[in-house]
């Protein structure tokens, strides 16, 4: 099947299941596992689940079985205010639920890579990393507008997990963070990766290579 056939697929499935526009979370679950089965493919259908169900739910359960979330897949969707996925779950792309609503955040250990910008803009003020990660990849500044994984949020407090060994630039700038906890096993923050927090101090590995702007100016970094 082409994109646009699936697509067309989809909308018929969403009329069947509902009278109006409203979706509901379960309708939603639903809509994404017939996606799924239509194409075979859960990279692809979960890009297009996203699109046609765009500013109408404000949960999203990713279906157990899904291996990776595509670039952009719920981007921009507006109304999501809670995510949940899948233990089955190991990739997360660029842009994936940028500028969200999303509050609150788990990602569950089987994830390995989360590509730039995936929840950036949202609302996150607690937040669980996966224990499988190790390195979080640097943003870019892009016409004044930072793209870093967690790039402008409302984190207050941080645990980044025994495993991470580097956290790029811009990975959670912008946020409103005044405590930050960092495993022994970090060996590199780069430029930026904390830009504009409201830390005063932090504890950093001995033997961490802190680029220059890692943390905001007059934050007093520990080695111990």
């Amino acid at each position: 099947m082409t994109k646009q056939e699936i697509l067309q697929a989809i909308q018929d499935d969403i009329a069947t299941k509902t009278q109006t526009n409203s979706i509901t979370p379960a309708i939603l679950a639903q809509i994404i596992v017939d996606a799924v089965s239509l194409a075979g493919n859960v990279k692809y259908d979960l890009d297009i689940a996203g699109t046609i169900c765009n500013g109408r739910v404000s949960t999203i359960t990713i279906p157990e079985g899904v291996t990776e979330i595509v670039d952009d897949g719920f981007r921009q969707s507006t109304e999501i205010e809670e995510v949940i996925l899948p233990s089955t779950l190991t990739t997360i792309g660029s842009f994936a639920f940028q500028d969200n609503l999303i509050k609150t955040l788990t990602i569950p250990d089987s994830v390995t890579s989360i590509d730039l910008a995936a929840f950036a803009i949202n609302q996150i003020s607690s937040l669980t990393l996966s224990s499988s990660m190790t390195v979080y990849p640097s943003g870019t500044e892009n016409f004044g507008t930072n793209d870093g994984i967690f790039d402008s949020n409302l984190l207050t407090s941080l645990v980044i997990p025994v495993g991470v060994t580097e956290i790029g630039s811009y990975v959670f700038a912008n946020n409103l963070l005044t405590s930050l906890t960092l495993p022994n096993t970090v060996v590199l923050i780069r430029d930026f990766a904390f830009l504009n927090n409201s830390l005063t101090s932090v504890d950093v590995p001995t033997g961490c290579v802190v680029e220059a702007n890692a943390f905001d100016g007059g934050v007093t970094v520990n080695f111990v």
